[in-house]
């Protein structure tokens, strides 16, 4: 069992939820709304059973929605069928700009099959028909009522997630009044309830695919075909890695653990005969021994934060105390990561206020999906707040999946500083990584995340 005289508190609501309707630094930040999330979800249609002169009027009752959330709806890395699916999704929604990316991976995975293949021409069609209604605004990632569709200004009719105007806190109904161009990044003058803000979006130009080398032949790796699509955001240099660990030293160290009702679902290799237990379990042994092998680093031990829809902090937690919560908690209930994030951030910038309080690095080990709204503004809130980009640094590490996870978490990995935060302080780390390296390395390889991936 643990020690007693552990810090153990249960918090139900705290860590504030940032955000007061001024502009900070270009930024769209509001104290959000918490909303039902998207299901998925259809109403079966039942047949109508009138006489055949009413049928003629109506033959089914209900209505067939293909309906997604855009918080989990993710690209797939493998299938040119399946890419090609989810790229129809988004081209119906009108994000274009996603649309044509999974067109794009569904046509570099057709070069697979032989020449002709019609799912090449599928691809090579939606490509061609998806370039046609590409704007300006929908690279940025919002759609207006202005007629002009190479226009930037207009009411707003959608905001696509996770685009660089999504990130930048543009929503529906807000007016873009005027935009002014410097180089790569677009000045956007925006009306919302009467106030007047200011937000800015760079816009990187993309080097364009070269489909003649991929159908030459894409270089073999783990026995599959890869591409530099594909690799991006992994480890590239792990020896970089090894010797940077005694960074770990220079920070301290907050665990949070998702403790929802997914969490005791099995963790997915994507090899049936290697089986990890849940992914609660997995947690936990890895949790364990990440405490043993950086004891040196965190002679205090670390912050510990188990969440589900509420969450508990065990602060300075050694292996042992590690291992009595674990032991305690079964998974149950929602996620919410937005608010033991918050806390733990808010809780770092009152020590740093009173003096001495060494960086921080968080590392949230998750399965779920939560309103990524929230975690944007906890995350851009405490960009504002940071002196340097080495104060804070948030690892994601989505646990039990062997697929690439949220779109979003790799947004806020990615475009966070396109989107106007001050400090990129995110990194987003996937399973066959995290298994393949460990929790120790990926925690490493965020702190360096630059040298790490060869950038």
């Amino acid at each position: 069992m643990g020690n007693p005289n552990k810090i153990f508190v249960l918090v139900l609501s705290l860590g504030v939820l940032v955000g007061t309707g001024q502009p900070l630094f270009g930024q769209i930040v509001e104290k959000p709304v918490v909303g039902v999330p998207v299901k998925l979800e259809a109403l079966n249609p039942t047949l109508d059973t009138s006489t055949p002169e009413d049928a003629v009027k109506k033959t089914l009752s209900g209505a067939i929605s293909d309906t997604y959330n855009p918080e989990v709806l993710e690209i797939p890395s493998s299938g040119s069928a399946k890419a090609y699916e989810v790229g129809l999704k988004l081209f119906n929604d009108g994000d274009y700009r996603r649309a044509l990316n999974a067109f794009n991976l569904a046509l570099i995975r057709a070069y697979e099959f032989p020449a002709g293949d019609p799912r090449m021409k599928n691809a090579e069609a939606a490509i061609k028909s998806t370039e046609a209604r590409m704007s300006l605004a929908a690279e940025l990632g919002y759609k207006t009522d202005n007629p002009n569709k190479n226009a930037l200004t207009g009411k707003v009719e959608k905001v696509f997630q996770p685009s660089l105007a999504w990130l930048s806190g543009l929503r529906a109904d807000d007016r873009i009044t005027k935009v002014r161009v410097e180089n790569d990044v677009y000045h956007l003058t925006v009306v919302r309830k009467g106030k007047t803000y200011q937000i800015k979006l760079r816009l990187r130009k993309k080097a364009k695919l070269d489909f003649t080398k991929l159908a030459a032949g894409q270089a073999k790796k783990d026995g599959r075909k890869t591409d530099t699509v594909l690799e991006s955001g992994l480890v590239k240099h792990p020896e970089l890695v090894k010797k940077s660990e005694k960074l770990l030293g220079s920070y301290d160290f907050a665990l949070l653990i998702d403790n929802s009702g997914s969490m005791s679902s099995p963790a997915d290799t994507g090899d049936a005969h290697n089986f990890l237990g849940s992914r609660w379990e997995w947690c936990r042994l890895n949790s364990v021994n990440f405490s043993l092998v950086t004891a040196r680093y965190f002679p205090r031990g670390i912050t510990l934060v188990p969440f589900n829809h509420q969450f508990a902090v065990a602060k300075n937690a050694n292996r042992s105390d590690i291992d009595d919560v674990f032991r305690r908690l079964m998974p149950v209930g929602g996620t919410d990561i937005a608010k033991p994030l918050a806390y733990v951030l808010d809780d770092y910038f009152e020590r740093r206020a009173r003096g001495g309080a060494k960086p921080l690095a968080i590392a949230v080990l998750t399965d779920g999906q939560d309103s990524f709204a929230r975690i944007r503004d906890v995350v851009i809130d405490a960009t504002m707040k940071m002196n340097n980009s080495r104060e804070v640094k948030i690892t994601f590490l989505s646990v039990g999946s062997v697929t690439h996870g949220s779109p979003t978490l790799k947004a806020l990995d990615d475009d966070l500083v396109d989107a106007g935060a001050a400090y990129d302080i995110v990194d987003t780390r996937y399973f066959p990584e995290i298994l393949k390296y460990g929790l120790k390395d990926m925690v490493v390889a965020s702190l360096i995340e630059a040298q790490a991936e060869g950038k």
